[in-house]
């Protein structure tokens, strides 16, 4: 039945005064709950030590706090249409999602460079620490490079960039380093799937070898870790001597896996009679640009680069040295 307005007048009253009450409630309880936590942080460790009580100011019944509490939420819940507001807006979330998205498109690639980086680094000083620790096994067991036996075979001088002209090669024999390495995969002087079919490329995007073509130049296998390795004895015609290169090695620290670049994924080492050495390391006291290891060359030298900064900076930037700047940044 409609009201009249009498009883219009009482109902506006009585809502202005409940609203009025619980305002007056909601201030209480604010300043109920700050004061009390507030003395508990404070007091809580000295109340402990002297074993006293001290009465919590302004001490609010429970049974008011709960019964203010309550009006509150039934308040909220009438003003938001009868449900309390739990979360975000759909609209809001994509936003949130799209900025996340564009943020991590923008950062993702280069902490994925860096992280490849650091893992060939480590990769590479893992692999020449075994290939040291198998020569030293080798000599220790057949003697120097240099009384190891040789092996011959007929060459036609063709293949990419092989170096052997045609007729009958004599080179020194490598199973003997190769009896000391642990090996998932032996490819011998065969085309077994050790390097990758397509070749390689050096950092100036010329042509490398292909190691999987050059059958018996390279004794080709795979390491227990995956990485590949290429090992060429060389000739025995020249005279012997402490600093002489008896053979080189090729390491890729990800096997055929891309990007198949000499200083990216393949790094070049040479042995002596005793000892592993990266190509050029008698260059340690000069500018990176005064050696192979930078852009616009072979990259040859970047394995003693990377053994001696522990980084691949020489991507990323062209005023490195040994004596000098290490890093990009």
């Amino acid at each position: 039945l409609p009201l009249g307005e009498s009883e219009q007048y009482s109902v506006k009253t009585t809502e202005k005064s409940l609203s009025t009450k619980n305002r007056n409630y909601t201030k209480n309880i604010k300043t109920f709950l700050i004061k009390n936590v507030f003395w508990g942080l404070t007091h809580d460790n000295d109340k402990r030590k002297r074993k006293t009580k001290h009465p919590a100011p302004n001490t609010v019944p429970t049974d008011t706090v709960t019964s203010v509490l309550k009006r509150v939420i039934i308040k909220n819940s009438i003003e938001n249409g009868g449900c309390m507001k739990k979360g975000f807006t759909l609209a809001e979330v994509l936003i949130t999602l799209g900025i996340i998205g564009i943020v991590a498109a923008m950062t993702m690639p280069t902490l994925i460079q860096k992280h490849q980086e650091k893992v060939t680094v480590t990769q590479l000083k893992k692999t020449y620490s075994i290939l040291s620790q198998a020569l030293n096994l080798a000599v220790s067991e057949y003697g120097t490079v240099d009384n190891w036996d040789t092996y011959s075979y007929e060459a036609d001088g063709d293949g990419i960039l092989n170096t052997d002209k045609e007729g009958v090669i004599h080179r020194y024999t490598v199973t003997n380093l190769i009896k000391h390495l642990k090996l998932s995969k032996d490819c011998g002087y065969k085309s077994e799937g050790c390097f990758t079919d397509n070749g390689y490329k050096r950092l100036n995007g010329d042509t490398e070898r292909n190691f999987e073509l050059l059958n018996n130049q390279y004794y080709k296998a795979i390491l227990s870790d995956g990485v590949s390795i290429a090992i060429e004895g060389y000739p025995p015609d020249v005279n012997s001597s402490e600093d002489r290169t008896y053979g080189e090695i090729w390491v890729d620290i990800n096997g055929p896996q891309k990007p198949n670049v000499v200083g990216k994924d393949l790094f070049l080492f040479g042995y002596t009679n005793k000892r592993i050495l990266s190509y050029q390391s008698s260059l340690n006291n000069v500018p990176l640009s005064s050696t192979t290891c930078k852009l616009n060359s072979s990259g040859y030298a970047c394995a003693n680069w990377v053994l001696y900064a522990g980084n691949l900076d020489y991507l990323h930037c062209n005023d490195l040295s040994y004596v000098g700047k290490t890093k990009c940044k």
